[in-house]
């Protein structure tokens, strides 16, 4: 991140002199922080974050969220629950703002995945896509842009 002038944390742990906590996001304390507007000494990230075992787990961006309906549903939490061989990805939908959709290379049924959606988020996708591969970026984030072609 480049308000951190590199890195801080590694595999949870953050490097001495580095405090961090979780709020809305994960906000870092440090003096690797380049200028940044802080809240409390405090720099709020757009990553959602969670402790365990005394380590940072990040979660996924909370900027990767799709407004469907007046539900907020959180893209990087819905591939974290439906897991790697999965990708969530937003369409425009005139009636309810956005559409969920979902790419994925399991074989896990249609209605098994949709259960998950609904138990898990109270949601449905509108469209489940069978693909051989899911499209990556060169930082090897999901390819929500490539996804949407899909849709199409």
């Amino acid at each position: 991140m480049t308000e951190t002038s590199g890195g801080c944390i590694y595999n949870g742990v953050p490097l001495p002199g580095i405090e961090f906590r979780i709020g809305e996001t994960i906000e870092l304390k440090g003096p690797m922080l380049a200028r940044v507007e802080l809240n409390d000494g405090y720099f709020v990230t757009s990553d959602l974050g969670k402790i365990e075992n005394g380590k940072l787990v990040v979660l996924g961006r909370a900027d990767d969220v799709i407004n469907s309906g007046g539900k907020k549903v959180s893209l990087s939490k819905v591939e974290n629950a439906l897991g790697e061989a999965f990708a969530a990805f937003g369409t425009d939908n005139q009636e309810w703002g956005s559409s969920l959709n979902i790419a994925t290379t399991s074989k896990m049924s249609d209605d098994e995945i949709q259960l998950v959606l609904a138990v898990k988020f109270g949601v449905k996708a509108v469209n489940i896509f069978r693909v051989n591969q899911i499209p990556r970026t060169a930082l090897h984030k999901v390819d929500r842009q490539a996804l949407g072609k899909l849709a199409k």
